[in-house]
């Protein structure tokens, strides 16, 4: 497209690529010495980049084959924009894509998984206190049980510690059995039976029962064995007699 511009009196009609200019405005819009500016308009033009028409006040420069660089680079424009709607066009797509497998995965798979948790969930509460109650009761028997009924509460939390209190109230039973017809425990009306706290802390129903023997028993077990010392005694004499 040409472009008409006017330097004075005279109009001057510019083809595209061409510019009207001079060594003094390209100097100062670039802060070139003039006189470099020059060498450098003078190589371009030895290497046929530009062409110039020179005049007293101005320059014409004119870009050689500026009409085939522009329609290669519109055309190279063209296409960079073309892929950028390609690409943009199949991101959109994708996301759209994704978005709608994101929907339909939480259709389909989160709030089943949610319900199951919530089951789940359901599931060990329900389970816990189901384990609360046991040891509650549990604890309660052992209560009623035990002779001396001595600091319930700690000894609720005692029992709270057990590892497993079902199978610690049979052995507990079975130990309880023997101890309150123990000695030790009817000894000043049951003045040495444990606090119930100390008993579970300290696992006294793994105690075994002290195996008493009455001295009847023990005078002949005393005897036998000084029979049986007299009779070795007396073979060895009888042997070396011979």
């Amino acid at each position: 497209m040409e472009t008409e511009i006017l330097i004075g009196r005279q109009v001057i009609i510019l083809q595209p690529g061409q510019i009207v200019t001079n060594r003094m405005t390209i100097a100062a819009k670039t802060g070139i010495q003039e006189s470099k500016v020059e060498r450098i308009l003078k190589k371009l033009v030895s290497e046929q980049q530009i062409e110039q028409q020179k005049f007293t006040k101005y320059r014409i420069i004119s870009i050689v084959n500026w009409l085939p660089y522009q329609q290669s680079e519109q055309q190279s424009e063209q296409q960079i924009q073309n892929v950028q709607k390609s690409g943009l066009k199949g991101q959109i797509e994708q996301q759209s894509e994704q978005q709608s497998e994101q929907q339909k995965f939480a259709k389909n798979s989160i709030i089943p998984i949610i319900n199951i948790d919530a089951c789940s969930q359901s599931e060990q509460q329900s389970e816990q206190q189901n384990n609360a109650m046991q040891t509650t009761k549990c604890f309660d028997v052992f209560w009623a049980a035990y002779p001396r009924k001595t600091g319930k509460e700690i000894a609720r939390q005692s029992w709270k510690r057990l590892a497993d209190p079902v199978a610690t109230l049979d052995l507990i039973l079975k130990a309880l059995a023997w101890q309150t017809v123990s000695a030790d425990w009817n000894k000043d009306n049951g003045q040495f039976i444990p606090m119930p706290s100390t008993y579970l802390n300290q696992g006294r129903w793994q105690d075994e029962p002290f195996q008493r023997h009455s001295i009847t028993q023990l005078n002949y077990n005393s005897k036998t064995l000084q029979r049986n010392a007299l009779n070795a005694q007396a073979a060895l004499e009888f042997g070396e007699g011979k």
